[in-house]
């Protein structure tokens, strides 16, 4: 099962590089199609906005797994050890919080009243 998981990991970093490689091209081509053909192509802002998201999240789950995301522990690693699991439980809720608000506002449709 391990092997599968590093698999998959392995094949989210190729994602993130094929991303940044898509992003990179994209909008060169389209600095240079502005500026020297004076004309562009429209979706390709679009594609690579989409392309940075895609590699923000993703990036994101392989530092999480890599235990590599930035964090300020100054306040949190002079605390005794319950005050540490306080602290993880409300970061925890916070984010579980901010999911669901997630969840609940991609359900809406703003344009239906």
């Amino acid at each position: 099962m391990q092997k599968a998981i590093d698999l998959f990991f392995k094949l989210l970093e190729l994602l993130v590089v094929l991303c940044l490689v898509a992003m990179v091209i994209m909008v060169f081509g389209n600095v240079v199609l502005r500026y020297g053909f004076n004309s562009g192509i429209s979706v390709s802002d679009e594609m690579s906005r989409y392309c940075f998201i895609w590699l923000t999240y993703i990036g994101a789950m392989i530092a999480m797994r890599e235990r590599e995301h930035l964090g300020v522990d100054t306040l949190v690693k002079h605390l005794p050890r319950a005050g540490k699991k306080a602290c993880l439980f409300i970061s925890e809720s916070l984010m579980l919080w901010v999911n669901i608000l997630f969840f609940i506002g991609t359900g809406r449709c703003t344009n239906c009243r």
